[in-house]
């Protein structure tokens, strides 16, 4: 299967299901990246990986859908996204964006397919060792990546299966639209600007909760502890962290 070739992917299909009957899930997997920066990537280095790692994924997993939709047949796609769907690396960047569609894809279509009892779900992998990057994890660049993995090492192929049965088993039936993110976990950096202020609106709010307690009596705030409420909460209205900001609020709110 050419999966640039849209024709290639229902000739596939066909070719498939008279030796292996119905297929009730697809794995779906295709990419490529040129790796240049963003500047320099041309328009058939782009046509080339959104082709390949998103049109063709896209379209090999409608074409599949409408089979089962025809068959009235329980169904699940398994898309195969990556890290890099979720977050972004110099060098890669049609391949990034072709990886995050994928994720919204998956998404779209889990929704849409849900009443045909069909699953859509996708796996996200981490740095893992491919025909695609192989060469890449013997370079200094890429034994340095390699150093700030926990493990010490690369994901092999095999490392994916585990994941990979879950989505496609009955053991995720109640998953779709799920983005699974198979990457060990990366060394803890140093807080920047934003992170450090969302610590410290922690603090604050604990504090200011704390604070609270004791002024309690007979079910009434004193006035001390209610203005106290209105200056944190009107420092807090100050920060450009909203998420913080609701969560040291509902910290600070007494309870009844």
């Amino acid at each position: 299967m050419d999966v640039t070739d849209l024709a290639s992917i229902g000739t596939a299909i066909d070719s498939a299901e008279p030796a292996l009957g119905p297929v009730s899930v697809l794995i779906n997997n295709a990419g490529i990246a040129v790796e240049k920066l963003a500047v320099d990537q041309t328009e058939a280095d782009w046509d080339a990986v959104i082709n390949a790692n998103l049109k063709g994924a896209y379209f090999a997993a409608t074409e599949m859908a409408r089979r089962m939709i025809a068959r009235k047949q329980e169904g699940n796609i398994v898309n195969i996204a990556s890290v890099l769907g979720l977050r972004v690396m110099k060098f890669l960047s049609p391949y990034t964006i072709s990886k995050a569609g994928i994720i919204q894809a998956t998404k779209a279509m889990a929704l849409e397919l849900a009443g045909n009892r069909i699953r859509v779900n996708a796996l996200a992998p981490g740095y893992i060792d491919t025909e695609i990057n192989h060469d890449f994890w013997s370079t200094p660049a890429g034994e340095k990546l390699t150093k700030g993995i926990p493990q010490r090492r690369v994901g092999a192929e095999s490392d994916l299966d585990g994941a990979i049965m879950l989505l496609a088993s009955n053991a995720s039936r109640y998953m779709t639209g799920s983005v699974v993110s198979q990457r060990v976990g990366a060394k803890r950096r140093p807080m920047t600007g934003s992170a450090k202020q969302s610590r410290t609106l922690a603090v604050i709010a604990s504090e200011a909760k704390q604070s609270i307690k004791p002024q309690r009596k007979n079910g009434l705030l004193r006035g001390a502890c209610h203005r106290a409420r209105i200056r944190a909460t009107r420092w807090l209205a100050m920060t450009e962290i909203p998420d913080a900001r609701i969560r040291s609020r509902r910290a600070m709110r007494p309870s009844r």
